[in-house]
């Protein structure tokens, strides 16, 4: 079952539940991290999507942005070098992850 939404909903989180009570719950739900806490229903997968589309961010598609004071956006989604201290900062935990998963 695909379930769709108006992005209306995604204006208050604790909201979204009630998507499902009105649609049924999904076989498989695909959230973002800020709003997974609000989407995971019963014994439905949870499947959290990261997205680091830069261009997206800056330009106030992200879900986030809306919820930080200009001095932390100025610091952190319009500068360069964040951007390039978050992707070194994933590929090294991802890669940490990966080699205790190949010991397991």
């Amino acid at each position: 079952m695909i379930c769709g939404y108006n992005p209306y909903w995604t204006l208050f989180p604790p909201a979204i539940p009630f998507l499902y009570r009105r649609q049924g719950t999904p076989d498989i739900i695909h959230s973002t991290p800020d709003y997974a806490t609000f989407s995971k229903r019963g014994k439905a997968p949870l499947i959290i999507n990261f997205v680091l589309d830069r261009e997206a961010v800056v330009h106030g598609h992200g879900t986030l942005r809306r919820f930080l004071p200009p001095q932390i956006v100025s610091g952190t989604i319009e500068n360069d070098s964040f951007w390039e201290y978050l992707t070194d900062l994933i590929y090294t935990e991802c890669n940490h992850v990966i080699h205790k998963l190949e010991k397991a």
